[in-house]
């Protein structure tokens, strides 16, 4: 049986000068083109407008349909808010998003008013619900201001997120 010496087994221990830089260089690579991407905001702000204008939609789109009393339920998407509105009022005041704080430097196109029917139909065109009309396609609701995302709302009232 051969017996190695006590020396020769301590070189065998730990890490090479190589292995050690070539490990830093990774770290120092995937730190450099990794880190900013989880660091950076951007399209953060974006997609959480993108949830509320939807949860907007959806607010009135519902609330359209179980109201028998004939009112008018749209948003109103204006060039620094967003609202849901009833007979051309906020409906509350979490119905209401502005384009400031978190969301500054964002904005929609276009700039207009979309209504929904008893029915959940989107219409559009007017001035309120009775001179609106159901669209030929999907109006297409642009988020300006950073990525290319948006929203789809289809004339039988499927809103569709995209991007």
């Amino acid at each position: 049986m051969m017996r190695t010496s006590p020396k020769y087994a301590a070189n065998q221990v730990g890490f090479t000068l190589i292995e050690l830089v070539a490990t830093i260089i990774v770290i120092g690579v995937l730190a450099v083109t990794v880190l900013p991407r989880f660091s950076d905001r951007s399209g953060v702000a974006e997609y959480a407008f993108l949830d509320e204008l939807i949860a907007l939609a959806q607010q009135a789109q519902q609330r359209a349909m179980f109201d028998h009393g004939g009112s008018c339920y749209g948003v109103s998407l204006q060039a620094m808010q967003a609202v849901a509105e009833v007979d051309g009022a906020a409906i509350n005041g979490q119905s209401i998003v502005t384009f400031d704080n978190d969301y500054d430097g964002l904005g929609v196109s276009p700039q207009t008013t979309i209504y929904f029917d008893a029915l959940g139909n989107l219409l559009t065109g007017g001035s309120d619900c009775a001179s609106s009309s159901i669209p030929a396609a999907a109006l297409t609701v642009d988020i300006t201001g950073g990525n290319n995302i948006g929203v789809l709302i289809h004339p039988t009232g499927y809103i569709q997120r995209r991007g």
